[in-house]
């Protein structure tokens, strides 16, 4: 984040990442053995400068939640690698026990979270992740050459998506009811429509690869985003 912030004690916005994680105070995911340790590592230092900044900066007023989930319910990886061929591993950092992922433990560990926020004053916005992908983006692009090769069909089904989705969307809904001040922000219908989710709107491609936007995809989420935000502050 910029200077000017630091020095006036005044953050507009702050970015944590960790890093493909449930979002949860205590448990960390991996897939390789020798990422564990880091992870492990990476959380705990998370944790202890979150709470340093959250309390020392009291202009942080909405704090923005997004992360990856079907993969932290259901374990099995969505993407252009396979359907299913990654394990996601859950473990407690404290512990190390290794924990069975599951759609109650993903409510549980996001509701912990929200309450801390909460705690402290803060506002949360909930973020729907974007469609995942069974393909590479890339291929959607248009050919520069013969040697290149092309996906025609640069979309997922819309079933598809729905059911791989069903367990998340159900856990958010349970997330909201129980933690009503929240507010619920779905990017969904950015990438989809009735039949289809696809990475690109014209000759766009709004996607880096399986489950991450690009540049481009996060500007176009960012102004729809921004709509959505502005209207919501509107009515308050």
């Amino acid at each position: 984040f910029a200077h000017r912030p630091l020095v006036s004690k005044e953050i507009d916005i702050l970015l944590f990442n960790i890093g493909g994680q449930l979002i949860s105070k205590k448990y960390i995911t991996y897939i390789n053995e020798d990422k564990k340790e880091t992870r492990i590592t990476s959380k705990k230092i998370f944790m202890k400068y979150l709470d340093i900044f959250l309390n020392k900066f009291d202009s942080i007023e909405y704090i923005v939640l997004t992360t990856r989930a079907p993969v932290y319910i259901e374990e099995n990886d969505f993407g252009m690698n396979g359907i299913g061929l990654n394990k996601h591993k859950l473990v407690d950092i404290h512990s190390g026990e290794i924990i069975k992922q599951s759609k109650n433990l993903f409510i549980e560990e996001n509701l912990d979270f929200i309450k801390y926020f909460q705690d402290l004053g803060k506002k949360v916005i909930f973020v729907i992740d974007h469609p995942e992908l069974d393909f590479d983006p890339n291929l959607c692009r248009e050919r520069n050459n013969i040697f290149t090769f092309i996906k025609t069909e640069c979309k997922v089904s819309r079933e598809v998506y729905d059911q791989r989705n069903k367990q998340y969307k159900d856990a958010v809904a349970e997330i909201k009811k129980r933690a009503p001040n929240i507010l619920v922000y779905d990017k969904t219908n950015l990438f989809c429509d009735d039949k289809f989710c696809s990475p690109k709107k014209g000759t766009e491609i709004y996607y880096y690869d399986d489950n991450h936007l690009n540049i481009l995809g996060s500007e176009y989420v960012f102004r729809d985003f921004k709509k959505w935000f502005d209207q919501i502050n509107s009515k308050n």
